[in-house]
């Protein structure tokens, strides 16, 4: 494989030489000054320049891609554990489709659903990667996969109300922000801190590699329901 120079190299402080794929970045996303780690959360009190930066690049990155980064290292443990998984993979909210074409790509049997929203305006998503099915997510059967994945819910009730549809068993791989952050809201919250037990070793697979922009925090938490 070829190796291609990342658009956003032009602002590493010490900038590699190049990285393996334009769209899905390797590890090496730790050298890149406005990018942090589960692990290693800055404060953006302590370059507002930095900080500025991170937001610009985050902004084009949500029109290209969407509101999280996925790694290469993070999108291979993430197939691995799903081809291991007794059924299908339904990804909700999927917006421009693209964790579940990289998925795809790497062999998982994966179905995109978006309805569409305001969302696709206000950030300019401009990319459709992969959609199956474009319906309301209550439309849809639930019950016919082993994984459901939801990155980046709005903070409305959709959220809960698929958790709470959910039947025991089934695994939720939520991609966003703890409670008190910008994604899903605090009945989501206590859904899933009640009825669900969470799979930490799982988590740390698909966070070791994980990056977020500057003052975003978001991880992966993986819950099965009991």
């Amino acid at each position: 494989m070829v190796a291609v120079t990342h658009p956003y190299l032009g602002y590493l402080n010490t900038p590699p030489t190049s990285i393996k794929l334009l769209d899905e970045p390797s590890e090496k996303l730790a050298k890149i000054d406005f990018l942090q780690s589960p692990d290693n959360y800055q404060d953006c009190r302590d370059g507002w320049e930095r900080f500025q930066r991170s937001h610009m690049e985050r902004k084009n990155y949500i029109g290209k891609y969407g509101f999280s980064i996925y790694s290469k290292e993070t999108l291979d443990a993430l197939a691995q554990y799903l081809k291991q998984a007794n059924g299908p993979t339904l990804e909700i909210f999927a917006g421009s489709g693209y964790l579940s074409d990289r998925l795809a790509k790497r062999g998982v049997p994966v179905i995109a659903s978006d309805k569409g929203s305001a969302t696709f305006e206000k950030y300019k998503i401009a990319n459709v990667y992969k959609r199956d099915i474009e319906c309301d997510v209550f439309d849809l059967n639930l019950e016919e996969f082993q994984t459901v994945i939801m990155a980046w819910p709005e903070m409305n009730p959709n959220a809960y109300l698929v958790a709470q549809k959910m039947q025991p068993g089934q695994v939720l791989i939520y991609v966003g922000e703890e409670e008190g952050g910008c994604t899903a809201t605090e009945e989501f919250f206590n859904e899933v801190g009640t009825n669900w037990e969470r799979l930490d070793g799982v988590e740390a697979q698909f966070n070791q590699h994980h990056y977020s922009f500057l003052s975003i925090y978001d991880s992966f938490f993986v819950f099965r329901k009991i």
